[in-house]
């Protein structure tokens, strides 16, 4: 079974809290993160989330492909 993805989409208090416990209870999960600039870089920087894409809508691909 391949790696499954995920995207959460704001990264303030919930959607952060939220990241930490999907990570915390399935780590092989892969973590993409969507929200200002600003809250981004700190969810990054914080490993909240694997990876702040460049490109929401092939972001969104890539979530839905690993289903």
């Amino acid at each position: 079974m391949s790696k499954q993805n995920m995207m959460i989409i704001g990264l303030g208090l919930i959607g952060s809290s939220l990241a930490v416990c999907i990570k915390k209870e399935h780590p092989d999960v892969f973590l993409y993160g969507w929200d200002h600039e600003k809250t981004s870089k700190i969810a990054k920087e914080n490993k909240i989330v694997d990876q702040i894409p460049q490109d929401f809508a092939e972001a969104a691909k890539k979530v839905m492909l690993s289903y």
